[in-house]
């Protein structure tokens, strides 16, 4: 290509012929149309065996048409296990009040007898297929008998979905 071309540009062999933000004459393709996010700041014991909501770590996104991809994003940078062996935490993705994914089993898992701390990241994309609001939340049960705290050592945990247009 030499310096200071203007005009079109021939397409090498193989390639498609790009203009103005349009893929085979789509337009948007890729571009996130929009961003929501929460974040937990404030810390929460974790005392039962059974699933419950991580405060402040749901969100609602209302697609814009029905090919839209949702990309959520957990990030829960600390937690700690009360010093028993043989016990973590659970975590799980809930859409629509209804488990859509479970991306940790017993997290935090020691063998030590000692008190200690861990984090967890999770990335998942999600196709809804609809136009209506989506509800993504974290939930997170103990596995033993040992509590868990979320948001220890004033961390902030946090969940965002991104809506990827088609």
């Amino acid at each position: 290509l030499a310096t200071n071309t203007t005009g079109t540009l021939a397409v090498a062999n193989g390639g498609t012929g790009l203009s103005s933000g349009f893929i085979n004459g789509t337009t948007n393709v890729g571009k996130i149309g929009q961003i929501v996010q929460d974040v937990k700041s404030s810390s929460q014991t974790i005392n039962s065996g059974s699933y419950a909501l991580l405060t402040s770590l749901d969100v609602d996104i209302t697609p814009v048409a029905t090919s839209s991809k949702i990309l959520i994003i957990i990030s829960i940078p600390t937690f700690t296990i009360a010093g028993t062996d043989n016990e973590g935490l659970d975590f799980s993705l809930y859409r629509n009040g209804s488990a859509e994914y479970k991306f940790g089993g017993n997290f935090g898992y020691k063998s030590d007898g000692a008190a200690h701390n861990d984090g967890i990241s999770f990335t998942r994309i999600h196709e809804p297929s609809s136009t209506s609001q989506q509800t993504y939340a974290v939930y997170c049960k103990r596995n033993g008998n040992s509590n868990g705290d979320i948001c220890t050592n004033s961390t902030q945990a946090t969940i965002t979905a991104m809506e990827i247009l088609a």
